[in-house]
């Protein structure tokens, strides 16, 4: 969904699912040493049939990027994705050091994108 907190689609890998998006943007800049992590769920599910599930860690793309990105496999995959739509939820917690822990959470429709070249 454009404008969301996720890209446009989330990738199914042969072991894993690559999600992607924005990191929560806040009025102040972060300080440097600031810990920040996304934790994504993603849910499927087809009437009559069983769905799927995943949970995995998101971390920032690099120390100056506003994007956050799943990384390695999945440490939770349950049953089976198809391309189509599915269901996105993803916590992410800012902590700076010494300070409280920032959290903001959200949901949203999700397309699912089948990578063909990992399928082998």
């Amino acid at each position: 969904m454009p404008g969301g907190n996720f890209d446009d689609l989330v990738t199914i890998g042969d072991k894993d699912i690559v999600a992607t998006g924005p990191l929560r943007q806040f009025k102040q800049t972060l300080r440097p040493g600031a810990k920040r992590e996304v934790y994504v769920w993603v849910f499927q599910s087809k009437a009559g049939e069983a769905g799927g599930f995943v949970q995995t860690k998101g971390i920032p793309v690099d120390d100056a990027s506003a994007k956050w990105t799943t990384e390695g496999q999945p440490f939770d995959k349950e049953g089976k994705f198809e391309s189509g739509p599915a269901l996105g939820l993803a916590v992410e917690i800012t902590t700076e050091l010494g300070g409280e822990p920032k959290v903001h959470f959200w949901s949203e429709m999700i397309s699912l994108q089948v990578d063909t070249s990992a399928a082998a």
